[in-house]
């Protein structure tokens, strides 16, 4: 490159053409920058991962008059609440009267629930997912809610002077249509990060009205023989879910390893007895 300098001698000017050759070492420095940015960045924090999230529904199963098919993808869910008075072991036994799928059998009556007052609507059930059964060591991985809005009526008497009118009852059937909410499930769509297809679900009903959380089994107390509270936590408290990757779907099976949440086969929660309350 040439350059042009201007060199004064003895009062005279003098134009001298000087070849001088010039490197700019910095050129493109700023991308050699952004790249080496790039590379301490991956050392220190790794490679970014995909928290990407994938939508789970309930898996097809047979069934009869699912809405004019014969396969069904509903999930169904029955909560039983207790009413009596426990005595320590020597529960009531007779289910059909002491367990059954109805709010009055908790703590609400039946003004709360045609009114929908507040302490009704602001309760729900609350299913929780973990990667183990082993309550030492497990982690809630993801949670789903079920609000009392939803689920099948019932018919009742306010009033000898007015019709029955129809008030809500623990019994869910959850669709890609109607009450739908609590029937997908919603996980990491990469099993990069968390290599989990199986996960094992507990229930609670949060009593507004009370105040507090009832917890619910997967069987009631009244079919334990002796001793009612002398079980095993992962054995009546949790139900089996597993995802499929591939179809985007789930199921749910109990102890037995057997299906539930069917039409014909519905997952049946009961609440607790805590021995303290008796």
């Amino acid at each position: 490159m040439n350059n042009n300098y201007k060199i004064k001698l003895d009062s005279v000017n003098k134009n001298i053409s000087i070849p001088i050759e010039i490197k700019w070492d910095y050129l493109d420095r700023e991308d050699s920058i952004q790249e080496y940015q790039e590379v301490i960045t991956k050392e220190v924090i790794g490679n970014p991962k995909d928290f990407e999230i994938s939508r789970f529904a309930h898996d097809y199963y047979d069934g009869i008059s699912c809405t004019g098919n014969t396969t069904c993808t509903s999930i169904n869910y029955q909560f039983n609440f207790y009413s009596g008075i426990p005595e320590y072991g020597d529960f009531i036994t007779d289910a059909d009267t002491s367990w059954l799928p109805s709010y009055i059998q908790q703590t609400f009556t039946i003004s709360d629930l045609y009114y929908q007052r507040r302490s009704f609507t602001n309760s729900f059930f609350k299913l929780d997912f973990y990667d183990t059964k082993n309550g030492v060591n497990q982690i809630n991985y993801f949670t789903v809610i079920i609000p009392t809005s939803q689920g099948e009526t019932t018919e009742v008497s306010l009033s000898e002077y007015l019709p029955p009118q129809k008030i809500k009852k623990p019994i869910f059937k959850l669709d890609y249509f109607g009450d739908k909410e609590g029937f997908f499930l919603y996980w990491l769509r990469d099993k990069e990060f968390y290599n989990i297809n199986t996960f094992y679900m507990t229930a609670k009903f949060f009593d507004a009205k009370l105040g507090q959380f009832i917890r619910l089994m997967n069987a009631g107390q009244f079919s334990l023989t002796g001793n009612k509270w002398g079980f095993k936590d992962e054995d009546y408290f949790y139900n089996k879910v597993v995802l499929n990757y591939d179809n985007k779907t789930y199921q749910v099976f109990d102890i037995n390893n057997l299906r539930i949440g069917t039409k014909n086969n519905p997952i049946k929660m009961y609440e607790y007895i805590n021995p303290l309350s008796s």
